[in-house]
């Protein structure tokens, strides 16, 4: 791998310093020695420039797309090296060294070339070439999304429209006929990877078809989940819509516009919503689709709901899930199964085909391929602990049903380990060298920029992301991971448990104990889709993070898993 020329390395010592906590970056000064494979011997952390400036540039690739601080990386590397800068001046005629240019020509030349407007545009892309940066810096324009759009597919470039699977339309048929009673409320049940979402919009456009004047919303719990609805829908519509319709984007930093009373369909977020019912009270919508269901119960969802759920209106509500429970309190449960009037729709097997597999849903979607199958290993380490009797009794508790997961001093101090951090590094490394795509869920963001940047370091394409990640650099990054061989591996943390669709993935790398049941699921779940849906795998290897700690994520049976909380619906 040719070396990398950093721009931020000629940065202020001070402010390199800073760019992690001090432990953090001793821990990552051992971690490199260890591995360290190029010969070069690593002083102290601290007075290493060129390996502060690519730790700073790795966590702050993002702002490559701001002027401001490409100007700020000129004004510092220039005076250090003015070939490199005067090489990128050339491309554009250039011919004159930094020295000896005008104050009026030095003027122009920087308003031209560093502080350029970032897009997709042939200074832009020069500068990704001569620095050495990704072009998925480059967003997309047609992966913008605006707050207001009429879709229609007379206007649309046109993909193919995959037909429903059997299963799939037989879903469609029951929701659209328990959906005919004023009021109506069901919940339909899909194993992740199985076409929730597309299953969904087949039933929307159905509505819509048939009853043009509708207000409909669609919520969902982050900004992944509702991108990929909306991707979905518009993909759709355009091939089987009859009209014009509008589609209004609410969440993120989107400003809600104006929404029609009639043919609209939203895609919201549950807190812009709420925000805007305080000032609005003209929403009143005929169908409300909830992604995620399970999460209903929860004071900010139900709040959206009840606030929306209109009798006038005579209000049906759709919610679409994967784990149809709240955990493992019955209580919980049961208030679930009340909030949708007991109503599930499920996958449903033939007499025969119920003879071969009883209640083995996903044993069947597997062996059809619809399911990519899970191989799962675990990677032991030695790490041991003795949980305090606070932690002990807090996962014993439960929270809004569920298990709660370990608490964020136990996961740093597991993070913070580093012969556990090693084994995980070492292990990732060798299925990113073997050309797999990897899905890495850390212990904690701290632990995950840490595993990144010395996955960077040792030459494997790998990118971290957290929750302060700019939403539309997260958007380009899934689907360059989707699309292209430019990133191996997508380190995060609490990050792509949901909102994650790319069918190729080699392996989900759990490097945390997981508690709840249903976050495990949803977890795993990232890796399920199976060559019917998209993928070029029938399998996924599924490596589990395994400590001298009891945790309940080795119990885990994905067969169980999906039929657990049928006793609470069928009662």
């Amino acid at each position: 791998m040719k070396n990398k020329l950093i721009l931020n390395q000629f940065l202020p010592l001070e402010e390199l310093q800073k760019t992690l906590p001090r432990e953090k970056l001793l821990d990552l000064e051992f971690i490199l020695k260890v591995l360290s494979t190029d010969g070069k011997k690593i002083r102290s952390i601290f007075e290493e420039e060129e390996i502060l400036g690519q730790i700073h540039s790795s966590l702050n690739i993002s702002k490559i797309t701001k002027k401001e601080f490409r100007r700020k990386l000129f004004d510092v590397s220039s005076p250090n090296i003015p070939s490199v800068w005067e090489n990128y001046f050339s491309q554009f005629g250039i011919t004159k060294k930094i020295s000896e240019m005008s104050d009026s020509e030095f003027k122009k030349n920087i308003e031209k070339y560093v502080e350029f407007k970032w897009d997709d545009n042939d200074i832009t892309k020069k500068f990704l070439e001569v620095f050495d940066y990704p072009d998925y810096l480059i967003s997309d324009k047609n992966d913008v999304i605006p707050e207001k759009e009429i879709v229609y597919g007379e206007n649309a470039k046109f993909e193919p429209l995959k037909m429903l699977l059997g299963y799939q339309a037989s879903i469609v048929e029951k929701a659209l006929k328990k959906l005919e009673n004023l009021n109506a409320r069901c919940l339909i049940q899909m194993p992740t990877g199985t076409g929730k979402t597309r299953t969904a919009m087949e039933i929307l456009s159905n509505i819509l078809n048939h009853n043009p004047n509708m207000q409909i919303v669609w919520f969902a719990n982050s900004s992944e989940l509702l991108e990929q609805a909306h991707d979905s829908f518009i993909h759709i519509w355009n091939h089987v819509g009859k009209y014009p319709l509008t589609v209004v984007n609410a969440w993120g930093s989107k400003q809600i516009p104006k929404i029609p009373e009639e043919n609209v369909l939203v895609f919201a977020g549950y807190a812009k919503m709420n925000n805007f019912l305080e000032k609005n009270s003209s929403l009143k919508p005929h169908y409300i689709i909830i992604d995620e269901a399970h999460r209903i119960l929860a004071p900010t969802y139900k709040k959206s709901l009840y606030q929306l759920a209109n009798f006038e209106n005579s209000t049906r509500i759709i919610g679409l899930t994967a784990t149809p429970g709240r955990g493992i309190d019955e209580v919980q449960n049961n208030l679930l199964v009340d909030e949708f009037q007991g109503q599930i729709i499920q996958i449903e097997l033939n007499e025969q085909l119920k003879k071969i597999y009883e209640k083995n849903i996903i044993k069947y979607l597997e062996d059809e391929e619809i399911l990519s199958k899970a191989i799962y290993t675990q990677l032991q380490t030695k790490f041991m602990i003795d949980l305090s009797k606070k932690d002990s009794s807090e996962l014993k508790k439960l929270v809004e049903g569920d298990r709660p997961e370990f608490s964020s001093e136990f996961l740093e101090r597991l993070g913070n380990d580093n012969d556990r951090n090693l084994l995980i590094i070492e292990e990732l490394k060798k299925y990113a060298e073997n050309g797999k795509k990897i899905l890495f869920f850390a212990t904690d963001v701290s632990q995950s920029i840490l595993v990144f940047t010395v996955l960077q370091k040792l030459g494997i394409k790998a990118i971290h992301v957290d929750g302060n990640s700019d939403r539309s650099f997260r958007r380009q990054i899934i689907k360059k991971f989707k699309d292209t061989n430019e990133i191996n591996i997508i380190c995060n943390y609490d990050i792509f448990s949901t909102g994650f669709d790319v069918p190729d993935l080699d392996v989900v790398f759990i490097g945390r104990p997981v508690n709840s049941p249903v976050l495990l699921s949803q977890i795993i779940g990232r890796g399920t889709r199976g060559p019917r849906m998209g993928s070029k795998n029938n399998s996924f290897l599924l490596v589990q993070v395994t400590d001298l700690i009891q945790t309940n994520d080795s119990n885990f049976n994905p067969y169980e898993q999906y039929v657990y909380w049928d006793k609470n619906w069928n009662d």
